[in-house]
């Protein structure tokens, strides 16, 4: 259960933590840009990012989710659900050009090629790879993210020992930088609303892997505090060297070329592995949505719809963040607050379910434990809880079975190695 919670947690952590973060120009741009006052707005990022993934992963969990229409179905009426789902798609879009866009920063800082050629090889990559079965390539670029926080962690832990600058000095220096909005709290807002218009459908969708909804919350606790502790380590350090890093696209890589340029190519590297894997991901999620799962259609639609972003891309990484991104974050901040009102509304009945599933568990465990008898007065306990369940019967009791046939083979594995 232990090690289930920690990958589940290190997922989510990889789908908040995508190239915006690793590359550091968001953080630039909604945090460090106002200077001392942004530090503040840090910390409370963090609190959002740790609560805020607790109710979302228990609602995918609930809800046994594979995507956000999974929930937002349930807890939401039709025209709000289908306002919802075109605004995501629009982002899914957006943010999959903003990231070809990124890619040809990536590359022109790091190696001094022209910005379009850099989103050209991503763009390619995108269509070569989503024709073919892409999702073990993503996999392996999945596990980039440990990488990014780690380099970044060093990047943190380096630059805090060697700072001897003032913070009063640098403050003037952080607010030359151009602003979205006039309150540094209605930029953190923006931003981490921005974050789950991103990232919400496959965090409800790594929610849904737990039949057990006790277990998401805990996993969307740990990896929101990693999350959120990881961005708000990154403004501090931003912001200790803004002089050198306010006019850069990709400020992080910046920043750990300065401690080694060794570190800062493997950064460039897992920068544009990050980048390609949120953009193919996008492209494919998009493609896939539009062709119905018809696949000369969807590819017909993965080649327009990469050609077209590959155009967009066109308008620079920084401009496009500084223009979208913000856009995006509204109508987060909107979906993020009826979510919360939902959960509340919803939460005696969750909870109650949340016990539900531990009894039938507990009760199965027993079925495949040699040691303990599973009695007929069980079995009927189990129906009755599974027919009281919010999930279909089926899927549940499958479910269940499973887990408690997994746990016992556990349990007799650890008890032989003993």
């Amino acid at each position: 259960m232990k090690k289930k919670i920690l990958s589940t947690s290190l997922a989510y952590v990889a789908v908040l933590t995508g190239a915006g973060l690793a590359s550091g120009q968001e953080i630039l741009q909604y945090f460090t840009a106002y200077g001392k006052s942004g530090l503040w707005t840090a910390l409370f990022v963090l609190l959002l990012h740790t609560f805020i993934g607790a109710i979302i992963l228990e609602l995918g969990s609930y809800y046994f989710a594979d995507e956000h229409s999974d929930v937002l179905d349930e807890i939401a009426s039709k025209k709000f659900t289908r306002i919802f789902d075109i605004l995501l798609i629009l982002t899914g879009f957006i943010i999959g050009f903003v990231m070809l866009s990124g890619a040809g920063s990536n590359l022109n800082q790091q190696f001094g090629l022209a910005p379009w050629i850099g989103s050209l090889i991503c763009a390619l990559l995108v269509i070569f790879v989503g024709m073919m079965d892409f999702e073990k390539v993503t996999r392996i670029i999945g596990a980039f993210t440990p990488i990014i926080v780690a380099l970044i962690l060093i990047a943190s832990v380096y630059t805090i020992i060697k700072f001897d600058g003032s913070f009063d000095q640098l403050d003037p220096i952080a607010r030359t930088i151009p602003k979205n909005f006039g309150n540094p709290w209605l930029s953190v807002v923006n931003y981490f609303s921005l974050c789950m218009m991103v990232g919400l459908s496959t965090a409800f969708a790594i929610g849904g892997n737990h039949v057990l909804s006790e277990e998401a919350k805990i996993s969307g606790l740990l990896g929101g505090f990693i999350t959120g502790t990881v961005t708000a380590l990154l403004a501090v350090v931003l912001f200790m060297r803004v002089d050198i890093l306010k006019d850069a696209d990709l400020p992080t890589q910046t920043l750990i070329e300065e401690i080694n340029p060794v570190l800062g190519l493997i950064m460039s590297f897992v920068i544009f592995g990050m980048i390609f894997n949120t953009a193919i991901g996008l492209y494919y999620s998009l493609a896939k949505r539009a062709s119905k799962d018809n696949p000369t259609k969807y590819k017909m639609y993965l080649i327009g719809f990469v050609t077209i972003g590959f155009f967009l891309s066109f308008l620079g990484f920084r401009k496009l963040i500084s223009i979208t991104y913000p856009i995006i974050g509204y109508a987060g901040i909107i979906l993020i607050i009826f979510l919360i009102y939902a959960y509340i509304r919803d939460f005696q009945k969750i909870k109650k379910e949340s016990k539900r599933r531990f009894k039938i568990l507990d009760l199965l465990e027993k079925k495949y434990d040699d040691d303990q008898h599973y009695s007929k007065k069980d079995a009927s306990k189990v129906k009755s809880m599974i027919e009281d369940s919010n999930l279909d019967n089926k899927v549940l009791k499958e479910e269940m079975e499973t887990m408690a046939e997994e746990n016992q083979s556990n349990d007799d594995e650890e008890d032989t190695e003993e």
